[in-house]
């Protein structure tokens, strides 16, 4: 048997008496113990032996189970009597049958006949007596040695046909505009018939948002006119069980006309009436709501859920939207619906509140299982409905209610539990659950039974599977008691410690999302034996595939071809390619030649607009399938404007319109391609030369208006200040002639777009190149003369002492070459004279970036020219004016808090308003940068009225709020700004310098705004 043989079905004898069949099992059981595994058996899923040497299949013993179950019907004539009943077992079972609880003998009755070996009867067209004799419910029961199963209670119906009364004509005279009702009136019938309104012709009447045929077979028209005229209008009703065809009185319609206008009416509800309906419907049936108005002009009909959403899947609107449909009704479908009918006369609504109840039904069956002697057997048996259902039990038929009570079963929770199991508690059990709307019935054995295991399952399987798939080794067992199955690979313990690797309850090893290290041996074990069995597993490459079906755009009656290239393990057997479009597949056509496979390629020629739409390919192996899509769309030239038309000249000024014809998928958008084979030649330090291979024009997608060089500077090749920091892109738009006014000295990357009149193009491919030192065009290109660095970024004056100066500084953000040193020159600032002589210091390391004169005079004020040195000589100067301090002695430093790099801001708190401070800003431990700032006046120091432009409303810890922007400097590790308060004595005003980084210089990478490609 299989470990956890859900599958098997059981029975038993009656409870409480052990027969001689019983003990010639036990005997049977026992020599089969003794062979142990000799004489292997298959055993199917329902446990009956399917072959074997030295047993013989009538031997084994099989409970009875219900294969056809019997079902409720209505019968108009003695042939129409049939109840099935179909039932396995060994032995093979015989069959009795209860009418309203009573027993039934078919064979008995003259008028019936009972099909040999099983339970169905059937009339032999011969009844006495009325047809209300065989009206009833109905049960069948099959039984052997081991037990009795118990069929579903039916009912059995007798009905006579259907037939016609003597009916009068029906004339109908109406005015145009008014709504009628033809009624139909058919004859009753437990089975509802079908009706068809129809003309003596035997053609259909049409049914339209007008007209209406309702569920009680009336026809309905909202409001009638001239054309609904006739004499025939006939209902026509099928009765589909009693084979009956009825054809009612033809109904005469005539509608007269007035020469006055007809008057508009507004909706008013034919069917239902009022404004409130209630329904019932049980889960899983089908229910229709109706709604059909009158009306002038006809209205229109709307369908909501007031209560919630209404859904789509679980509901249809037919009949010209007269009809809200629900075919698998649930509980969640209850609730309350709403119809309205509008139109220009105004509206009505009904609502319908749906209550869903639910006849019983399983949420947990019992399963039948072989059982050792001695173990515990639990069936569960669990069931939902509206009204709750009640579960009893039944064994062999009769409820346990009847049975002698046996301390070893107990019934809890609809679950029935027997301990300590004997051979005679062998028997097929009911589960029976039950409400108001209906009972349900299962059966379920236990069979008690001693059979030694057995692995079912072959040895030495290989099976074989792709990456990713799901293995399912094979292990079936079988055995009473249910064998214990284990698994091992390569003697490891811990291989269902794996999340992927499942044991089954049949003892099949599952293990999902294969890869290749799952490969290799596995072993199946029973516990207690030396049963074993063993099983490779091979994982081949799943198929990929490498080049999918692209998105083609393609002109009316070219030829497209769409390839998908995969990628196949050799083990695995030649792939098939399925094509699809729009999920249909796709058939080579050798007559019109319109589809060709060849290899990976689907050719499709003579491309037209029906040929539009996703292609999909699927490389199927015996193992796996792999699938990608593409596309075919057909584009042509754009449909000329139409109706042109020139309005309103005036001035010389005329306003021109026009309606835009058919794109033809061809719709003027940005291009979707980057230029490719971008290169760059330098021509000198400061010139370059981009070039690229022009685009294919079907891709610009719209008039070709030029390319764009995307050109980033990311500072000179002289600064190593962490990582090179990143100026604004500039957009070039390639006219004629090279691109002359690079910086020498710099690093640079590029991208090159096309655009169109809707914009730019995916960019290319990223290049950089750096420009060699010094130099500035002058004359033709190519003629360059050397060029000396800029000015140094900022000059910051520092007074120690009285009779001192220290100056700070930073290098130039254009040094245009390698960087020498410093030339500092000195005067005393006169008062209207330039007179005074100059004083210079010449500083040969590039590397200092501070100096401290000596034997100022403290009374003066000095002027400084600073300037960076270069193999080209000296650069621009950087001017700043400043005086030695008075009294001497710079203000105590402090130090704040590390930074973030990556913060754009930072705030000093507890500073004096109105006050002189300087601030450095230090670096792994190095000055790089300081500056000088006064905070404002306090607010509150304002005369009241006084307009400031400066002035507005702002807190105190605002004073000292800075940011710090980033030029060519990327700081990589935490920032530490210093700053101190010097003397109350006021220097030179400090403000921000024009260039740093507080206030940075506009960076610019001196580009033209264009340039081009040079043939």
């Amino acid at each position: 048997m299989e470990a956890g043989e859900g599958e098997r079905e059981e029975t038993g004898k009656t409870a409480g008496r052990r027969g001689p069949e019983q003990k010639r099992e036990t005997k049977e059981s026992e020599r089969l113990r003794a062979k142990g595994n000799q004489g292997k058996r298959v055993w199917g899923s329902s446990g009956s032996c399917c072959g074997g040497p030295g047993l013989s299949s009538w031997r084994v013993k099989k409970p009875p189970v219900i294969t056809t179950q019997p079902v409720s019907i209505t019968v108009f004539g003695a042939e129409d009597i049939l109840l099935i009943c179909e039932a396995s077992g060994n032995p093979p079972p015989n069959f009795r049958w209860t009418k309203d609880g009573e027993a039934f003998i078919p064979a008995n009755d003259p008028g019936l006949s009972v099909s040999p070996g099983s339970g169905t009867f059937m009339s032999t067209g011969v009844v006495s007596g009325p047809m209300s004799q065989y009206e009833g419910k109905y049960s069948c029961y099959a039984d052997n040695a081991l037990g009795t199963a118990v069929s579903n209670e039916v009912q059995l119906i007798t009905e006579n046909t259907p037939a016609l009364q003597k009916e009068q004509k029906v004339k109908k005279n109406v005015e145009e505009g008014e709504s009628v009702v033809l009624k139909c009136n058919p004859p009753f019938s437990i089975v509802p018939p079908v009706i068809h309104w129809m003309d003596k012709r035997m053609n259909h009447i049409e049914l339209n948002d007008r007209v209406t045929q309702g569920r009680d077979g009336n026809l309905y028209f909202s409001h009638v006119t001239a054309d609904d005229t006739r004499i025939d209008y006939t209902c026509n009703v099928q009765y589909l069980s009693a084979r009956t065809i009825l054809s009612k009185e033809p109904i005469i319609l005539n509608v007269t006309t007035s020469n006055s206008v007809v008057r508009s009416r507004r909706p008013q509800m034919m069917r239902p009436s009022g404004t409130h309906s209630t329904y019932h419907a049980l889960r899983g049936q089908s229910l229709d709501l109706e709604c059909i108005v009158q009306g002038l002009p006809t209205p229109t009909i709307q369908w909501v859920r007031k209560d919630g959403q209404l859904s789509e899947s679980r509901t249809s609107i037919d009949l010209s939207d007269h009809l809200l449909r629900f075919s698998n009704i649930s509980e969640s479908d209850g609730g309350e619906y709403q119809c309205s009918a509008n139109n220009s006369q105004g509206r009505v609504t009904h609502t319908y509140t749906v209550s869903v109840e639910a006849a019983p039904y399983w949420t947990k069956e019992p399963v039948s299982q072989l059982y050792a002697p001695g173990e515990t057997v639990r069936l569960d048996c669990q069931a939902d409905g509206i009204p709750s259902p009640a579960v009893a039990w039944s064994i062999n038929g009769i409820p346990i209610t009847g049975i002698d009570p046996d301390p070893r079963r107990t019934v809890k929770d609809g679950a029935l539990i027997l301990r300590d199991v004997v051979f005679t508690d062998t028997a097929v059990y009911q589960c029976q659950a039950h409400n108001k709307h209906g009972t349900i019935l299962v059966n379920t054995y236990i069979f008690v039974i001693e059979l030694p295991p057995q692995i079912l399952s072959a040895d030495g399987e290989t099976y074989t599977v792709t990456e990713g798939q799901k293995a399912v080794l094979h292990c079936q067992t079988f055995g009473s008691p249910r064998p214990k199955v284990t698994w091992e690979r390569n003697s490891s313990t811990s291989l269902l410690a794996e999340p992927r690797v499942n044991l089954l309850t049949n003892g099949n090893l599952q293990i999902t999302n294969v890869s290749h290290g799952d490969e290799g041996l596995y072993t199946c074990s029973v516990s207690n034996t030396n049963l074993s069995i063993n099983t490779d597993l091979d994982v081949l490459n799943r198929t990929v595939i490498l080049s999918p079906p692209g998105s083609l755009r393609v002109q009316p009656g070219k030829t497209a071809i769409l390839t998908c290239l995969a990628q196949v393990d050799p083990k695995l057997t030649p792939p098939q390619i399925q094509w699809r479009r729009s999920k249909q597949k796709l058939f080579q056509s050798y007559d019109e030649d319109k589809y060709t496979f060849e290899g990976p390629d689907l050719i499709v020629a003579n491309v037209q607009t029906e040929d539009e739409g996703v292609y999909t390919c699927e490389v199927i192996t015996n193992l796996d399938m792999a699938e990608a899509s593409g596309s075919i769309m057909v584009v042509d030239r754009p449909d000329p404007p139409t109706q042109l038309q020139v309005s309103g000249p005036k001035d010389r000024n005329v306003t021109l319109s026009w309606t835009a014809g058919d794109d033809h998928n061809s719709p003027v958008i940005v291009p979707m391609e980057a230029p490719m084979n971008v290169g760059v030649m330098l021509l000198n330090s400061s010139a370059i030369r981009v070039t690229w291979e022009a685009v294919d024009q079907e891709t610009v997608r719209g008039h070709l208006l030029g390319y764009k060089i995307h050109l980033t500077r990311f500072g000179s090749r002289g600064h190593h200040r962490g990582r090179r920091a990143r100026e604004p892109e500039t957009s070039v738009v390639v006219e004629t002639g090279p691109n002359e006014e690079n910086r020498p000295y710099s690093h640079y990357a590029f991208t090159v777009t096309v655009f169109n009149s809707k914009g730019e193009g995916p960019p290319s491919e990223t290049m950089s190149f750096e420009t060699d030192e010094g130099g500035e065009r002058k004359g033709e290109v190519g003629e360059m003369r050397e060029a000396a660095p800029g000015p140094p970024m900022s000059l910051l004056l520092d007074s120690p002492a009285d009779t001192e100066m220290t100056l700070h500084w930073t290098p130039p953000a254009q040094p245009n070459g390698v960087l020498k040193g410093y030339l500092l020159q000195y005067q005393q600032s006169v008062v209207k004279s330039d007179d005074s002589p100059m004083q210079v210091e010449t500083i040969d390391d590039h590397k200092v970036t501070h100096l401290t004169l000596k034997q100022l005079d403290p009374h003066s004020r000095y002027r400084f020219y600073l300037r960076g040195r270069t193999s080209a000589g000296d650069g621009e100067p950087i001017i700043r004016e400043g005086a030695t301090t008075l009294d001497g002695g710079g203000g105590k430093w402090m130090q704040s808090e590390k930074l973030n790099s990556s913060a754009s801001f930072y705030q000093l708190k507890g500073l004096t308003p109105g006050s002189q401070y300087r601030l450095r800003f230090t670096f792994s431990n190095n000055a790089f940068w300081e500056t000088e700032i006064r905070t404002k006046g306090a607010v509150k120091d304002k005369e009241e009225g006084q307009v400031d432009s400066e002035a507005r409303p702002m807190k105190d810890e605002t004073f000292g709020e800075y940011s710090i922007a980033v030029t060519e400097v990327n700081m990589e590790d935490s920032l530490v700004s210093q700053y101190s308060r010097p003397s109350e004595a006021t220097p030179d005003p400090g403000t921000l310098q024009e260039s740093s980084p507080l206030n940075p210089t506009p960076t610019t990478n001196g580009l033209p705004n264009s340039a081009a490609i040079l043939d």
